[in-house]
C-alpha cells in the first residue's frame, strides 16, 4: 500500500511540474516607451502597454518578448521587473525620466 501511495505521489508531482513548465511566462514591469513600441509593432500579441508616463511605459510582456528585447538592447534585461500589474503601475507613477544622451539608453529611468 505504501508503495502505491508513493508511486501515485511521484506521478502527480511529475505531471504538475510538466504542466507548469508548459505555461507561458508573462512579466509585469517598466521599460522605455520606444522599446515597448518597437516590440508592439513587430509582435503585438507579445506585449501590452498598460500605461505611459513620459518616456517610460508599464508593460505586461511575454517570455518571448523578453528575448526580443534582449535582441533589441544587446545586453541587460531592458526592463524593470514588477511582481504584478499594481506594482508596475505604482513604480511607473513615481518614475522620473532622466535623458543620458542619444547613444546611452541604459538606466535612463530612475525612482
Amino acid at each position: 500500500m505504501k508503495k502505491i501511495t508513493l508511486i501515485a505521489m511521484l506521478l502527480y508531482i511529475s505531471v504538475t511540474s510538466l504542466n507548469a513548465q508548459q505555461q507561458n511566462l508573462t512579466i509585469y514591469g517598466n521599460m522605455l516607451l520606444d522599446d515597448a513600441q518597437v516590440i508592439k509593432a513587430s509582435h503585438p500579441n507579445e506585449i501590452e502597454i498598460l500605461e505611459i508616463n513620459g518616456e517610460v511605459a508599464a508593460v505586461h510582456i511575454s517570455e518571448e518578448a523578453t528575448h526580443l528585447l534582449h535582441e533589441l538592447k544587446g545586453h541587460g534585461p531592458g526592463y524593470r521587473y514588477a511582481a504584478d500589474e499594481f506594482e508596475a503601475l505604482q513604480d511607473l507613477r513615481k518614475v522620473r525620466y532622466v535623458p543620458l544622451g542619444v547613444n546611452d539608453r541604459a538606466n535612463t529611468f530612475k525612482n
